[in-house]
């Protein structure tokens, strides 16, 4: 039994040697074949940093060479430089002379041409302004009278605000297309145009808000002043503009007025709209459903306009 054993340990023995015999061999391969590769790996490298250095040095030759021709053109363009700087000043110099005997010559004649350049200029910007009023006139049917009224005004406009003559003109055109009649159009220019200063706003915008307002509260527009003041005044002292103020008011202003809320109040709680962060037609849509809800007034409805110092008689729908 036990020499079956040994045998057995004895066979197991010559296989492992045989199969550590064939490791070996292995290993002695991929050593020898590293060997090799790094052998050829280290002549094509060397091949490789033979040839470069050779194609520096080509390099280095041909920019001396290069460096070398530069030089020789920079000197040879130098000297043709310096040569026609010379001949062109001397050019210049009698230039100079005739152009100054030109000068005296033609200088009638410049004056003379300046003036009618500043003649066409002007024709240009009065037929600008004629043009202008005439479709005016055209708008609101104005009388000679009338006329001589909206045009007086456009022009004392044009000569005393920042605005000129013919944009003042446009202020009238878009009053004229709002509804206003000759006389209403004369009266409201003046504010509409310090409104569109205040604002920032362009004329068309400024007419167009303005004219909306005292509209919305049946105003007359002897009271543009006041309309202008007030949103002028809401916008410099809460967070929001004119322009938003007036697309504001096209959503609250009319069921204000019914309420007999002046547009003062009105204004002054869109301002605190914005303040709060709501603006332009969401603070008119949201005052308009607060007003709606004071036409039936509960007393829960009543305290709350208390405490804004308002009464139900002063909110009452007006007969």
């Amino acid at each position: 039994m036990v020499d079956a054993r040994l045998e057995v340990l004895i066979i197991a023995k010559d296989r492992f040697r045989r199969v550590l015999r064939g490791i070996n061999r292995t290993v002695t391969q991929v050593r020898e074949g590293v060997r090799r590769l790094d052998r050829t790996r280290t002549r094509r490298l060397n091949l490789t940093f033979t040839k470069l250095r050779t194609r520096i040095r080509q390099v280095a030759v041909a920019v001396r060479t290069l460096g070398q021709r530069v030089r020789a053109i920079n000197r040879a363009t130098v000297g043709r430089l310096i040569a026609g700087f010379r001949t062109l000043r001397g050019t210049t110099d009698a230039a100079a002379r005739s152009a100054g005997v030109l000068r005296g010559a033609l200088a009638p004649f410049i004056g003379a041409a300046a003036l009618v350049i500043g003649i066409i200029s002007a024709t240009r910007v009065l037929a600008g302004f004629g043009q202008q009023m005439a479709a005016v006139r055209a708008i609101t049917g104005a009388t000679e009278q009338q006329f001589a009224l909206l045009e007086n005004e456009a022009r004392r406009l044009g000569a005393t605000t920042r605005f000129t003559a013919q944009q003042a003109a446009d202020g009238l055109e878009f009053l004229a297309r709002a509804g206003f009649s000759a006389e209403d159009a004369t009266e409201a220019l003046e504010g509409t145009l310090n409104l569109a200063s205040a604002g920032m706003l362009d004329l068309a915008s400024s007419a167009d808000i303005v004219s909306n307002v005292i509209q919305q509260f049946g105003l007359d527009t002897a009271e543009t002043n006041r309309v202008v003041d007030v949103l002028a005044v809401t916008a410099a002292n809460s967070n929001t503009n004119v322009f938003q103020l007036g697309e504001a008011f096209k959503f609250v202003g009319p069921i204000a007025r019914a309420l007999n809320i002046s547009v003062e109040d009105t204004s002054e709680l869109l301002g605190l709209l914005g303040n709060a962060g709501i603006q332009a037609s969401n603070a008119g849509a949201g005052l308009r459903r607060a007003f709606f809800g004071l036409i039936n007034t509960t007393p829960k409805a009543a305290k709350a306009l208390a405490t804004l110092g308002l009464t139900t008689k002063d909110v009452q729908l007006t007969g």
